[in-house]
């Protein structure tokens, strides 16, 4: 526990925390752990149990277990779990410094994912993702979902219906 730096701007006397719940480098802090640092720091750890899936299955409501729905297509069941509808906001942002442009947007909005195309013409030139990709990348705030559509899907003309 000497290695341990726990810092805390809340001024409180017990603090609540998931069973299961693991915290610091390598998720090396736990619930016993916690206690230890709230005996020393002046605080009380009281554990909260995990809320029980309604059907059936052992894994406990969690985000990890809502990722694994939308992993697998089954929206239905991360909404379930969620207790709400699963949605997806997304804006699209134009400019003619469009790579920024969509930094700054990530960063205003606070978004937690943000997805770009890829067209297979910069796969036939010497870089892999043309310059906005890249620049984007490099600077985002949030993680970064690239498609990279294969040759044709963007070239093809689509008739008028």
């Amino acid at each position: 526990m000497d290695d341990v730096q726990f810092r805390s701007g809340l001024s409180c006397e017990s603090r609540g925390a998931l069973d299961g719940f693991h915290f610091g480098h390598h998720r090396r802090g736990n619930v016993p752990l916690l206690r230890e640092l709230g005996a020393r720091d002046g605080f009380d750890v009281l554990p909260v149990p995990l809320i029980a899936r309604a059907d059936g299955v052992e894994e406990p409501v969690s985000s990890t277990a809502v990722r694994r729905a939308l992993a697998g297509g089954e929206v239905d069941i991360a909404a379930h779990l969620l207790g709400r509808p699963y949605e997806v906001r997304g804006i699209v942002v134009r400019s003619r410094s469009i790579g920024d442009a969509i930094v700054k947007a990530a960063m205003d909005t606070n978004a937690d994912l943000i997805v770009l195309g890829s067209a297979p013409r910069w796969r036939r030139q010497s870089r892999f993702f043309s310059p906005t990709v890249d620049y984007v990348l490099k600077k985002a705030p949030s993680e970064v979902l690239i498609v990279a559509f294969p040759q044709g899907v963007l070239e093809e003309e689509v008739a008028p219906a």
